[in-house]
């Protein structure tokens, strides 16, 4: 591009085509480029200038200011992790021969708890060991004044079985008045002819049914199958 020095004694400059100048434009800093045909300063002082082609430089759009980022929503501080959830066990659906309850054991103590059920009936009562600590406990049944026996306690991570086989001695018991079991929990070197050994964060349910050690319905009515339940 030629640079004109402009001096005030400067009238009027034409460009001939075959020699014409460019003139570049800047506004906000955006650039356009002419062909200039003719500059003149006027008698003010003014400079007048003619030019040709080009677009004149469109003013750009403020550019909307972006909205401020929400802040996130500070995150909730998870939950210190729980025990993972017990694994090998069966959920409790109560039926016309099951009924399922839930105890606070081992951790805590369970208050007597009384039931009259009818000779079919076994009852299901839910033991969810943590998943740290050692602890003992007992749960015991005992038979209602007018009862012909106590009750059959079967532990199992299956909720409603009492049968005998493939369980230690110790996580089986029947007697005539009173049947208890000894539990241990997390406690491998317990005597499993004694006690019965709990694995930890576990489900298991102590089955009471009204039965003997051979299968034998012990009772014939919610009159003299009634019994008491409790532990700690």
């Amino acid at each position: 591009m030629q640079r004109l020095v402009l001096a005030a004694a400067l009238g009027a400059v034409a460009f001939p085509t075959a020699y014409a100048a460019s003139l570049t434009l800047s506004v906000d800093g955006q650039s356009t480029t002419y062909t200039l045909q003719s500059l003149n300063i006027n008698s003010a002082g003014n400079v007048e200038v003619v030019a040709s082609g080009g677009t004149a430089p469109t003013d750009p759009t403020d550019p909307t200011d972006p909205t401020d980022p929400t802040d996130p929503t500070d995150p909730t501080d998870p939950t210190d992790p729980t025990d993972p959830p017990p694994s090998g066990s069966v959920g409790c659906v109560a039926s016309d021969t099951l009924t399922c309850v839930d105890t606070p054991l081992p951790t805590k103590v369970q208050s007597r708890l009384s039931f009259k059920p009818a000779p079919t009936m076994v009852y299901a009562f839910k033991v969810t060991t943590p998943a740290s600590g050692t602890y003992f406990n007992r749960v015991i049944a005992t038979a209602m004044s007018g009862a012909t026996s106590s009750k059959l306690l079967v532990v199992s991570k299956v909720p409603g079985d009492v049968s005998l086989s493939d369980k230690d001695l110790g996580c089986y018991r029947q007697a005539t008045e009173s049947t208890s079991v000894q539990l241990a929990v997390n406690n491998p070197t317990a005597n499993k002819y004694l006690t019965c050994r709990l694995d930890p964060n576990a489900v298991y349910y102590i089955n009471a049914a009204s039965k003997d050690l051979n299968g034998k319905t012990t009772c014939t009515s919610t009159s003299n199958c009634g019994f008491y339940f409790e532990g700690g």
